[in-house]
């Protein structure tokens, strides 16, 4: 896939900031602004995008059970794809490790799950891959609920960041 398309660019699981896994494969600030995110994401089940104008990036959060599952995407990416990707992933992690995740320390899973992290990643990024791009029921009852979802709202990161 091409550099200039838009896509994923990073992604991780955490209990409040504690990060329990991660991916990227690029290098840049957007893990310290995570971490500064990270420390103001309320616990409650809540799905939300913040914009972070500086790099032209998008944090994109669902948060259930204590457990957050961030993404961090191009500003053009839109929020369908990474809210599925997101979706995806938080099905996958609860399946995996379920209840040992609310009571594991700092990256305790990135061994076993970073991987799976890249995976869902790299099919979340590729085109062609209908699983992200498909109008199937499933998905469309996650589009729909994205879309539907009051909590979801743009805002600065750099608002946030202020607080």
């Amino acid at each position: 896939m091409a550099a200039a398309e838009d896509q994923i660019i990073y992604a991780l699981i955490s209990r409040g900031s504690d990060v329990l896994a991660e991916h990227t494969e690029r290098t840049g600030n957007f893990e310290t602004v995570t971490r500064q995110l990270l420390k103001r994401i309320p616990p409650e089940n809540k799905m939300m995008s913040y914009v972070y104008p500086k790099e032209k990036y998008v944090f994109h959060y669902i948060v259930n059970d204590g457990i957050t599952y961030l993404c961090m995407a191009d500003e053009g990416f839109g929020r369908t794809i990474p809210f599925r990707f997101l979706d995806d992933l938080k099905n996958k992690f609860k399946s995996t490790f379920g209840e040992r995740a609310k009571t594991a320390i700092a990256y305790a899973f990135n061994p076993d799950f970073q991987g799976v992290i890249r995976r869902t990643m790299e099919a979340a990024n590729d085109p062609r891959n209908t699983t992200y791009r498909s109008s199937d029921n499933k998905i469309s009852d996650i589009n729909r609920e994205i879309e539907s979802t009051k909590t979801t709202v743009l805002e600065s990161i750099e608002k946030v960041l202020d607080r």
